[in-house]
């Protein structure tokens, strides 16, 4: 990093002959203070973006750049930042003007003395490649623990890995020699055919259906799939009497990735997510409008702004009907920094279902368990940690979905209707799990409602899957199975290959019934593991991604 802030400066005076030493000295000293702003804002942009993605900070932040992004962070939070922002940039500044701008600084002035410094800038390459050796420098030479991320986090430049991702963002393109294409393509292939039939759970061929996607709802918060039983006991006694799918994951850790991986049923990509880029988007396979083929009433409820993140244009190219955000709900509604309450969603969301044309097919995705967490009840304990906060405000969402959830059953659709709960991705609390770690991204899948045969109620299905898988599972239900929904499974079929691939911001995770596999990219090398790694499960987590980084760059 410091070759390249030096790079600029050497150049400058290389022409320097052409302006006066007064000029050039100050154009030295306003790249320098240019310099010392914007290190300075990345540096303190860091220390609160790595507490909520576990990852130092690179150009992801470009990709989400509106005033919601802000929404995260609580404004004493943000005020606290912004004090140590100008505590660095003050101090900085200070030994700045007192150790270099008094120092006597004179550009060359005859054609002579440009050579040492042309020949100086033209070495800075050496520090920038940190040597002459074949690699250039990369994140994984600080790398050293293959257990815990933190440490290898630790030693890396942030402002370096910043301006890097940056450069790079826009040519990114996946490596195509992870794995031989063709065997690949075949692996996949098999494990992703249509099975000759499935296991019918329906008692309707044609039922209405609701997907209920919370926001960053991890299993390790429902009693009834293992978690914590006080989090949420509306949920984990409700969902006990439907179809429990226990070994659910999501494909990646945020929601721009989850409804992209619930509606298309299509992987999340590291270090970037396809919903940003629209003219791929646009031709991924569509759950909402397959549902729309087949004579379903589309609709997608949310209390919040869907233009963050780019979502919006993913929901119109989705051929949603009817789109119900933030704008549409009385200004009577709760908000937080996000948009509208829980309490308020479902409130819309009973008032559109007893009023949907059937059949129907209606999407809302909840918003109060996300950061900054700030619900409208009473905390379950009086602390203010950041994982206390979180699970106050999964709390208060089990709360109003299972409040949501009786009054719904009371209601004359629901005897013909599906209700599909799940969650966009999991949460690293409780427990701050590192950002690899499979139990991160465990979540719940549950169908439950009249639609549900009464024999499937109160039972499990432990296969292993992902919720790219949802899809074609509840398609095949219907006998509209679609091979373009090429990485979604029926997991109600008969003996399917029971894994799952997660992807975190650098590597990815292969999660087996035997063994996991976490590969890290910069690293070049497996993390942690459970038990020996079985060969199976490494290379399933190679074929299937080389197939996705083949499909993303073809698109």
């Amino acid at each position: 990093m410091a070759g390249y802030l030096t790079l600029l400066p050497a150049v400058g005076m290389i022409f320097s002959f052409a302006v006066s030493d007064k000029i050039m000295v100050k154009i030295i000293h306003f790249i320098n203070l240019v310099y010392l702003i914007s290190c300075s804002v990345i540096v303190v942009a860091d220390l609160e973006l790595y507490l909520h993605w576990g990852f130092r900070m690179d150009a992801t932040p470009l990709l989400y750049l509106q005033p919601e992004a802000l929404a995260s962070s609580t404004t004493s939070r943000l005020l606290f930042l912004t004090i140590i922002w100008i505590l660095l940039t003050g101090i900085s500044a200070f030994l700045y003007k007192k150790f270099v701008i008094g120092f006597p600084l004179q550009p060359p002035n005859k054609v002579t003395q440009l050579l040492p410094i042309g020949l100086f800038a033209a070495f800075l390459f050496l520090p920038i490649r940190s040597g002459i050796g074949v690699a250039p420098l990369n994140t994984g030479f600080v790398y050293f623990h293959t257990t815990k991320s933190f440490p290898n986090h630790a030693g890396i430049n942030v402002v370096w890995n910043f301006f890097r991702s940056v450069i790079y963002r826009d040519a990114l393109r996946y490596p195509t020699d992870l794995a031989d294409r063709d065997s690949s393509e075949k692996r996949i292939q098999k494990l992703m055919s249509k099975p000759d039939s499935t296991t019918l759970v329906l008692n309707t061929s044609k039922p209405n259906v609701l997907v209920i996607i919370l926001e960053s709802y991890t299993s390790k918060v429902i009693g009834a799939l293992g978690g914590r039983p006080e989090i949420a006991p509306n949920l984990s006694s409700l969902i006990q009497e439907g179809l429990i799918f226990d070994q659910v994951y999501a494909s990646g850790d945020r929601t721009d990735k989850g409804i992209i991986s619930i509606l298309s049923g299509y992987p999340a990509q590291p270090r970037t997510s396809i919903v940003k880029f629209p003219s791929k988007s646009q031709t991924l396979p569509n759950w909402p409008a397959k549902m729309a083929d087949l004579g379903y009433r589309t609709s997608f409820t949310y209390g919040g702004d869907p233009k963050f993140a780019n979502i919006e244009s993913y929901l119109y190219i989705s051929r949603f009907q009817s789109i119900t955000q933030e704008k549409n709900f009385p200004r009577e509604e709760k908000r937080n920094k996000w948009g509208v309450h829980d309490e308020g969603l479902y409130r819309q969301l009973l008032q559109e279902l007893d009023t949907a044309s059937a059949p129907f097919f209606k999407v809302a995705l909840t918003l109060s368990s996300h950061e900054p967490f700030d619900v409208p009840s009473k905390k379950l304990s009086q602390g203010s940690s950041p994982e206390e906060l979180f699970l106050n405000s999964c709390r208060y969402t089990d709360s109003v979905t299972g409040a949501f959830l009786k009054s719904a059953q009371q209601k004359s659709w629901w005897k013909n209707t599906l209700v599909v709960i799940t969650a966009d991705h999991g949460h690293a609390y409780p427990g701050k799990r590192e950002e690899m770690n499979k139990e991160r991204f465990l979540i719940p899948l549950v169908w439950m409602g009249g639609a549900l045969r009464d024999e499937y109620k109160g039972q499990r299905i432990s296969v292993t899957g992902s919720q790219t898988d949802l899809a074609n599972t509840l398609l095949h239900q219907l006998q509209a199975y679609d091979d373009q929904f090429r990485f979604s499974r029926d997991l109600l079929a008969p003996n399917p290959t029971s894994f799952a691939v997660f992807t975190f911001n650098n590597g990815y995770g292969v999660v087996t019934p035997h063994s996991d596999f976490i590969w890290d990219f910069e690293f070049k090398r497996h993390l942690i593991y459970n038990g020996p790694v079985h060969p199976e499960a490494e290379e399933t987590g190679r074929a299937f991604m080389q197939v996705l980084f083949n499909d993303y760059n073809e698109r």
